[in-house]
């Protein structure tokens, strides 16, 4: 392009140095700097959406992102439930061996009145 069309090399380097999101606002200010070069990109765009574009490369990759997203959301869900289910039963749990792991001021047997003997 750049050998013949000068002008159009330009216009359309430059609008590649600009980064939007919509496809269309994209093209949109490339018409203003270089109409011939817009309308030649927008045959070429669709001419490749109609005859070239990999449609099940993208439905395959839109389905694996699906399955990686909905996996990770589960997890994440499975995760905070059985955290908030341990918590619920944590504490009975942590009460009971505290009291068995604790020390007892009593001695073993219940008499009290004798110290062991030595």
């Amino acid at each position: 392009l750049g050998a013949y069309n000068k002008p159009g090399y330009d216009a359309l380097s430059a609008q590649l140095e600009e980064r939007i999101e919509d496809a269309d606002e994209w093209v949109e200010k490339l018409m203003q700097k270089d109409a011939g070069i817009a309308l030649r990109l927008m045959d070429v765009r669709l001419a490749y959406a109609k005859d070239d574009f990999e449609w099940d490369v993208l439905r395959n990759i839109a389905i694996r992102d699906l399955n990686k997203g909905s996996m990770a959301i589960m997890k994440k869900a499975a995760a905070a439930s059985f955290a908030a289910k341990t918590e619920q039963e944590e504490p009975s749990t942590t009460s009971r061996q505290t009291q068995e792991d604790s020390p007892s001021n009593e001695p073993p047997h219940s008499s009290g009145s004798c110290p062991p003997s030595v």
